[in-house]
């Protein structure tokens, strides 16, 4: 798989280098593949939406309903319609599409703009990681300090 050969690449790309903060790892990241850099966004606690409690969502994705009904390890194809629907196929030679009994009602679009953030500021780590942190200060430069000092906590 494409995703396993770019999480290679990196870890191979991440070996003997010193990191100091999280955004070594996104230059790091980027500059791993020589020939197609990757690209790579750093990502920040706004970023993050609360689509679980904003969307609805399937209870299963199991075909059938009773004993000896097709089960989740049957399927061998899911595709979701433009008008909402999910439909499955048990072998991969069927040529027919048959809809997934859904278990939720109506499914509506949410412009990703209008979901709320499930995060309102960055998240605080325990006090006793933070200690382990503030520790490990001496082994990198004074430059990284401040990254660490202003590191939310409780």
């Amino acid at each position: 798989m494409e995703c396993d050969s770019m999480h290679s690449v990196i870890e191979w790309a991440i070996k003997n280098k010193k990191i100091n903060i999280p955004a070594d790892y996104v230059y790091i990241a980027k500059t791993a593949c020589k020939k197609n850099p990757y690209d790579v966004q750093y990502l920040y606690h706004h970023f993050f939406k609360d689509v679980e409690n904003t969307l609805k969502f399937h209870k299963s994705i199991r075909p059938g309903k009773r004993a000896g009904d097709p089960t989740v390890t049957n399927l061998r194809a899911l595709k979701y319609t433009p008008d909402g629907k999910i439909v499955y196929k048990l072998r991969h030679s069927a040529t027919h599409w048959q809809e997934l009994p859904t278990r939720i009602k109506n499914i509506t679009f949410i412009p990703w703009d209008t979901i709320p953030q499930l995060y309102p500021a960055r998240l605080k780590i325990k006090k006793e990681k933070y200690q382990d942190l503030q520790a490990l200060k001496h082994t990198m430069e004074k430059d990284y300090h401040n990254f660490y000092d202003n590191l939310p906590h409780f």
